[in-house]
């Protein structure tokens, strides 16, 4: 994993618009734990690519693990109305979970 993330860090300091190396590297950091790192990646996808339910799923997952639950819900509503089934459906549990 933290070769990965050396991998995805590097390609970003070649391409800071590299928007798929962002939503990778959130979920990465996501997946460490590391929710207010991962954070500005989503962000940074989202500016090129505001419909990607990926990122909004990320965004909304990492607001949530921070506390900021009305931040979250936007983002994970959009993400629930995903047509990637896998990614509507951990955006409907995350939903849930917050009793939204």
């Amino acid at each position: 994993m933290e070769e990965a993330q050396r991998e995805l860090e590097s390609c970003l300091r070649n391409d800071p618009e590299f928007t798929d190396a962002h939503e990778l590297l959130g979920d990465l950091l996501l997946a460490k734990k590391q929710s207010q790192r991962a954070i500005p990646h989503f962000r940074a996808a989202l500016q090129s690519k505001p419909d990607s339910a990926r990122a909004n799923l990320g965004l909304g997952a990492a607001l949530a693990m921070t506390g900021d639950v009305s931040g979250a819900v936007p983002y994970l509503r959009k993400a629930a109305g995903s047509r990637d089934a896998a990614i509507r459906e951990q955006a409907l549990d995350i939903l849930r979970q917050l009793g939204k």
